[in-house]
């Protein structure tokens, strides 16, 4: 009878310590918190090298992976930019499209946001979808109306509806 009260005792400390250690000590500390920081702008840094370099398909795995790796991480803007126009630019819009939502998805109420969204209308528009690159650029006035893009947008229709009626 002793013995198993004094293994339970020992079971209850057992936990009580890794419970206590683990709120303790498994809270983020500076240094962890500042090596994720390094961590997440140098794996940035490299893809965007290879993307400065013209090193594309490079660019694009170091990229997709860093997205992947860092659901949280700090320069995800800027890599859903680059993966997004490197398919822009070499006419892959379907693709391009994908990361120009993802990035509007994320980021709706901020100029890179915004800006996706509208690429995501020239796409469509230059694929031949005008009826979808016309609904883009209508949600961009109706919905961010202060927006740069909504000036753009508006000239954008009315080059449609000219394209359109001749």
């Amino acid at each position: 009878m002793k013995k198993k009260y004094i293994i339970k005792t020992y079971i209850v400390l057992f936990i009580t310590t890794l419970f206590i250690t683990t709120f303790l000590f498994g809270q983020d500390k500076p240094a962890d918190r500042d090596l994720r920081i390094f961590s997440d702008n140098t794996r940035f840094e490299n893809a965007n090298q290879f993307y400065k370099l013209g090193k594309f398909t490079k660019a694009l795995g170091l990229l997709n992976e860093y997205l992947e790796i860092y659901p949280n991480g700090l320069h995800r803007k800027e890599a859903f930019k680059i993966i997004a126009s490197i398919y822009f630019n070499e006419y892959n819009y379907f693709k391009a499209i994908k990361f120009y939502n993802s990035l509007y998805e994320e980021h709706n109420n901020t100029e890179e946001g915004i800006e996706a969204f509208f690429m995501t209308g020239i796409c469509y528009q230059k694929m031949g979808f005008a009826d979808s690159a016309k609904k883009i650029f209508n949600t961009i006035i109706e919905e961010h109306p202060g927006s740069g893009y909504a000036y753009q947008s508006k000239i954008k229709l009315d080059l449609i509806s000219i394209l359109e009626d001749s």
